[in-house]
């Protein structure tokens, strides 16, 4: 993989940013990596002004998409996970989701690679939001993919190992 020139990263992440990055940093930074060739399937982001607009886009998992006019008339962050679009982010702090959210990270042990599960502390609600990170890369859920949830359970299809890093990011 090529290096990005002084020039890149200044574009990318400007002075007057003072070190830190802003969230379009991060997406030009993901489609420079995708141009690159770095990933082998891109993570689209896309703009749209309403919710209908956003459910009209050919969406696949991990797409993400800004709704300019959410469901209180506000700017919306959506994830296309498991066939649908999933709250990810409301500018209104007014709004959104009445659940609690968890971040948890697991270094896998040889006990976990053996019954290829783990424990969660809350029961995820099923109907929000759950993203699951193994080594950094999100897995995709059901039966047929690389995990499935029953109950605080999360029971991999053969995908993790000892040393591991598992890290879960869900709603209660």
């Amino acid at each position: 993989m090529e290096r990005l020139t002084p020039e890149e990263i200044y574009t990318i992440f400007p002075n007057e940013y003072g070190g830190n990055a802003q969230i379009s940093d991060l997406r030009l930074l993901l489609s420079k990596l995708v141009k690159g060739g770095v990933f082998e399937s891109a993570t689209e982001f896309n703009r749209v002004n309403t919710l209908s607009d956003m459910q009209n886009l050919e969406a696949t998992q991990g797409d993400i998409c800004l709704v300019e006019h959410g469901t209180l008339n506000e700017p919306e962050t959506y994830i296309y996970d498991n066939d649908q679009w999933k709250i990810m982010v409301i500018v209104n702090t007014g709004g959104g989701s009445s659940y609690q959210k968890l971040t948890e990270q697991f270094l896998v042990s040889q006990l976990d690679e053996d019954y290829q599960e783990l424990t969660l502390q809350q029961s995820p609600v099923l109907s929000e939001h759950i993203f699951v990170f193994l080594n950094g890369i999100l897995l995709k859920e059901g039966s047929s993919e690389e995990f499935t949830i029953t109950g605080n359970t999360i029971y991999f299809n053969n995908v993790i190992l000892n040393g591991d890093e598992v890290t879960v990011k869900y709603s209660y």
